[in-house]
This record gives structure tokens, C-alpha cells and sequence, in this order.
């Protein structure tokens, strides 16, 4: 953290856009970057780089030498709260396109009636799954059968300290 207490992570989706400046558009190992990015565990993000490393050896030493713990999950020590990208900072800035150069109160206006609106529409979609028979938000829903589809595949032995 700094002095006020703040810690700063990299957004990886800038972090990735940086890597195909300086490397090129190659769609299949920003894929591999950006799951090892994300990879909350440091075996996984091994294996990734494993395979980076064999398909783009400059690209891995390039991504490797630059500050781990601002791009990979599983050096951040939790900083980032499973959060990747700046995606919420770009929501608000989309607020302010056109009204830059606006007043203070103008924007802060805007802002105040433009997340009224994003809470109203998750509202009315919060009511609506409701109204369907559904407990839970959509998309928590998904991963959660994401989550379900992969552990069917996981096999669980029971045991004890006598067997």
C-alpha cells in the first residue's frame, strides 16, 4: 500500500493491450496471458506460462519480467478482489462522454441520474427473476452450473484415519 493506504493493481485487459503492442495481434497467446493472469493458483499460472513460453518465448520473458503482483491474481495477496479489469471505471466514464467540459454539478448531476438508472434496471431485472421462480441473480446462477458441469467430473473417495 502506499502512504494513504491504497493499493494499485494493473488492469490486465490494459496490461494484455500492451503486450500486443509491443508483440503483435496473436489472439491465442493473449488467451494463455490472460489465464494466467487470473489464475488464482501458482501451479496454474505455471502451466500457462509453460505453454507461452513454448509458443512465444520473447512474449513470456516480456510478460515474466514485468511486476507480478500488479498483473497475476496469485501474486496480489487478494488486493484485487477477484476484480481484472478497470470495466467499472470505464462504465463511468462512458457517463461523462459528450459533458466533459461541462460544470461540477452538471457532472455530478449526470452521474446521480445515470447509476439511478443502472439501479432501477437491475432492480426491475432482480424483480422479474423473482417472479420467474429464481432465488438468485442470473449470472451468479450460470457459474454456478459452470461450477456444477465441472466438479461432475471430479471423483470423491471417502475416508478415515483407520482405512
Amino acid at each position: 500500500p502506499d502512504e494513504w493506504g491504497w493499493t494499485w493493481r494493473w488492469c490486465i485487459r490494459h496490461f494484455l493491450a500492451n503486450f500486443q503492442h509491443k508483440f503483435g495481434k496473436k489472439k491465442d497467446i493473449r488467451d494463455q496471458l490472460w489465464s494466467a493472469a487470473v489464475a488464482h493458483q501458482p501451479k496454474k499460472y505455471e502451466q500457462k506460462m509453460k505453454t507461452i513460453r513454448q509458443i512465444h518465448r520473447a512474449g513470456a520473458v516480456w510478460a515474466e519480467g514485468q511486476d507480478l503482483h500488479m498483473w497475476t491474481f496469485h501474486m496480489d495477496n487478494g488486493a484485487r478482489f477477484g476484480i481484472a479489469t478497470t470495466n467499472h471505471g470505464e462504465s463511468i466514464n462512458g457517463v461523462y462522454k459528450g459533458i466533459r467540459a461541462m460544470p461540477v454539478s452538471v457532472l455530478v448531476e449526470m452521474t446521480y441520474w445515470k447509476v439511478n438508472e443502472w439501479f432501477v434496471k437491475r432492480r426491475d431485472a432482480a424483480i422479474g427473476r423473482e417472479r420467474a421462480g429464481h432465488s438468485i441473480a442470473k449470472h451468479i446462477f450460470d457459474g454456478m452450473q459452470k461450477i456444477e458441469e465441472k466438479s461432475s467430473k471430479h471423483r470423491v473417495v471417502l475416508f478415515n484415519r483407520n482405512e
